[in-house]
């Protein structure tokens, strides 16, 4: 009872500009990733030697423990927000890169071919063939790049908690042993990502709802 009287109290009073805030944060992080990601890995997969060509970088920057990339981000963007959503972005961006690559790899080639025989510009290649073949594996990769980018978010608002955002409600309320605050902050954060998955979901259902058929 005292927990869900501390849900609606975090709801009704600062504890919802703090969510408002951390789902923000979390959804402009994955945008930058996914304006960057999705270029680049079209790029990527056209050209399979330059993927090649980096492919060792990109295991390398992809396996660095995302909490322990946030100092630096704190270093180049300073303690606001900016450092918050560059640690998040960085992190979906590899699972986003890495999709898009695959992605375009498994279009089937008679796809392809038929394209070929059809004579299809490049615009009409990229809206009838590219971005169909491409979108389910996408909106994979979107739940889980969504996904990261909240946890990122809600790590990186524990080490700034000046700030705000639930991650600072969750360590303060740890911090002075506010134990029902601490888990009504915790099912907060849950509510968020089930929101924002939920969001995706509903998109896969309209746009994407042939795949697997």
């Amino acid at each position: 009872s005292k927990v869900i009287h501390a849900f609606f109290t975090l709801l009704t009073k600062s504890g919802f500009e703090d969510t408002l805030l951390t789902g923000a944060r979390t959804l402009i992080s994955f945008s930058i990733a996914l304006a960057i990601a999705v270029p680049l890995g079209v790029v990527l997969a056209v050209y399979p030697t330059l993927y090649r060509m980096s492919s060792g970088l990109i295991d390398f920057l992809r396996s660095i423990p995302p909490p322990a990339i946030f100092p630096i981000f704190l270093l180049i963007f300073g303690i606001g927000s900016e450092a918050k959503i560059a640690a998040a972005a960085f992190v979906a961006f590899w699972v986003l890169l890495l999709h898009t690559v695959h992605a375009i790899w498994h279009i089937p080639t008679i796809r392809m071919h038929v394209a070929v025989i059809y004579k299809l510009s490049l615009w009409k290649k990229l809206f009838f063939v590219l971005i169909p073949q491409t979108l389910p594996e996408m909106i994979t990769a979107t739940k889980i790049a969504i996904s990261l980018s909240l946890i990122l978010i809600v790590v990186a608002e524990m080490f700034m908690t000046s700030n705000g955002g639930m991650g600072a409600i969750i360590l303060n309320s740890y911090m002075s042993f506010q134990t029902d605050r601490l888990y009504a902050a915790i099912v907060l954060v849950g509510l968020i990502g089930f929101i924002l998955n939920k969001a995706v979901t509903l998109l896969e259902n309209r746009y994407v709802h042939w795949a697997g058929r």
